[in-house]
């Protein structure tokens, strides 16, 4: 590793009814007496997060708190690291900033599931129903307290020749982790990145 310093089907209706106003009793039931299960539901009137309000809120953070950063560079097992004292955020988080779908044109493409833990809102996922969309997925994941704790993010982009699967994740003031497998002509090639954000010392 080399450091380098570089910027029931058959059951009569009547039972069948029974049996589901039964059921739905005892699982509404449970949820209320019990806060610590999670609870999954699809919304539609949650607004799309802007993802990339966000990232340029943390760029300019991280700016102004002087984060260096330790980039760990891995293709096909072979591993390199380098290591960024003024980092170019901007670069740095650019795949992150263009994943984002909260745009009009968006409005209408995406499932939307809310994830409530322990009486918080937990995560929310927004699922592509277009296998052809360049974000296919993002999902944030929240503190207790409302603030970002990790975005997950897997992106699509296909062509007649290549075919670009990317797995994205993202630790506020922690790091970041990219994984990109490129099919080209029936090979594979995997291209990893991760970074560790550093506070610089005094």
């Amino acid at each position: 590793m080399n450091f380098v310093l570089a910027s029931p089907s058959e059951l009569p209706i009547f039972v069948k009814k029974m049996f589901r106003l039964t059921f739905s009793a005892f699982l509404i039931t449970s949820m209320l007496s019990c806060s610590s299960k999670e609870l999954t539901t699809s919304r539609s009137d949650i607004a799309f997060f802007s993802l990339a309000d966000f990232i340029k809120e943390e760029q300019e953070a991280m700016k102004k708190e002087g984060i260096m950063l330790i980039k760990m560079l891995e293709l096909n097992g072979k591993k390199d690291t380098i290591i960024l004292n003024q980092p170019d955020f901007e670069n740095e988080l650019d795949l992150f900033e263009k994943a984002d779908i909260n745009k009009p044109a968006l409005s209408d493409k995406y499932r939307t599931d809310s994830i409530f833990q322990h009486g918080y809102l937990f995560k929310v996922l927004y699922t592509s129903m277009d296998k052809k969309l360049y974000t296919q997925r993002l999902g944030i994941q929240y503190h207790a307290n409302g603030k970002v704790a990790g975005i997950d993010i897997q992106l699509y982009n296909g062509s007649p020749i290549t075919v670009n699967v990317q797995h994205l994740v993202l630790r506020p003031f922690i790091g970041y982790q990219i994984i990109d497998n490129q099919y080209v002509m029936g090979k594979k090639e995997v291209i990893k990145v991760v970074g560790s954000f550093k506070q610089k010392r005094s």
